[in-house]
């Protein structure tokens, strides 16, 4: 869900996808622009709405072999 978190404060999981999916996931796959872990950048890309276009769409087409 879009919004703003503050640095300084706690943040609370409410709900976690079943893929079990994390941020740091999310970002591991964003920067593997070689695919050295394609099963991951897959896992990520298969989200499907639970990620952004603007994240999920990049890494399709890199699975894609751009």
């Amino acid at each position: 869900e879009p919004g703003v978190v503050p640095a300084d404060g706690p943040i609370t999981v409410a709900e976690a996808h079943r893929a079990g999916v994390t941020v740091a996931d999310a970002n591991r796959a964003m920067l593997d622009r070689s695919l050295a872990d394609e099963a991951l950048v897959r896992r990520v890309a298969d989200l499907g709405d639970a990620l952004a276009d603007e994240w999920r769409l990049p890494l399709l087409e890199r699975l894609r072999g751009w």
